[in-house]
């Protein structure tokens, strides 16, 4: 087996980082990094908007990132209104809510923010028309719509600042 696939390839012995027998400052210094990556997938995974998705979906351009999200945060209240209008429609528009049902869930998958996507999915595919059952769909995305909203607008907020 050659060395050319190897990150290490060419590169002496010497040259990589390997701990000296009792060197508690490398442990010390891989625990830390241990654990700043735990808590880091810890925090994306409580937040309401996945940063990964998000920072491969803008290239990771930190900019873009903050243009788009303040774009859905902006647009999809909009949609919710248009949902609402649907749900309480008298007869029932089916075409109008699963119209506004699918506008909320692509462009809440496109910038990451996927309680909103996942809600607005079940209510798409719902089989429960009654006026009671798509207000709850109604009031659950609105519920993780103001939660993503507020997480949007505190990114910006943490943006402006630096």
């Amino acid at each position: 087996m050659t060395d050319l696939g190897r990150a290490d390839a060419g590169r002496d012995k010497a040259d990589v980082d390997v701990p000296a027998a009792g060197d508690r400052g490398y442990a010390r210094r891989r625990a830390a990094e241990q654990a700043a990556i735990a808590s880091a997938r810890a925090k994306s995974e409580a937040a309401p908007i996945d940063h990964v998705h998000l920072a491969r979906y803008t290239l990771g351009d930190r900019e873009l990132e903050i243009e788009v999200l303040g774009l859905f945060a902006g647009e999809a209240p909009l949609t919710v209104t248009r949902l609402h209008a649907a749900a309480v429609a008298c007869p029932f528009d089916q075409r109008a809510w699963t119209t506004a049902c699918h506008t909320l869930k692509g462009s809440a998958r496109a910038v990451g923010a996927t309680r909103v996507a996942t809600l607005a999915e079940q209510a798409e595919r719902t089989n429960d028309l009654q006026q009671a059952a798509l207000a709850a769909h109604v009031a659950e995305i609105e519920d993780a719509l103001q939660e993503t909203s507020a997480y949007i607008r505190g990114l910006g907020d943490a943006c402006k600042a630096v």
